[in-house]
């Protein structure tokens, strides 16, 4: 399956299914977006530590 960038996936999410075809497509695209969700998480919870060991030195 072609690789979906999070702009497709979020336009598949919104459009919904109808079909067992469209409802793999959809799942597909929701884990493209709960993934690209989650490294938005820890890159941010990465920089809030980054800024606290900058605050110790």
């Amino acid at each position: 399956m072609k690789e979906l960038n999070l702009n497709e996936a979020l336009c598949i999410i919104n459009v919904g299914w109808k079909t067992e075809v469209e409802k793999e497509l959809y799942d597909y695209a929701f884990k493209v977006v709960r993934k690209t969700a989650e490294t938005k998480h820890l890159e941010y919870q990465l920089h809030k530590v980054n800024e606290k060991l900058e605050k110790l030195k």
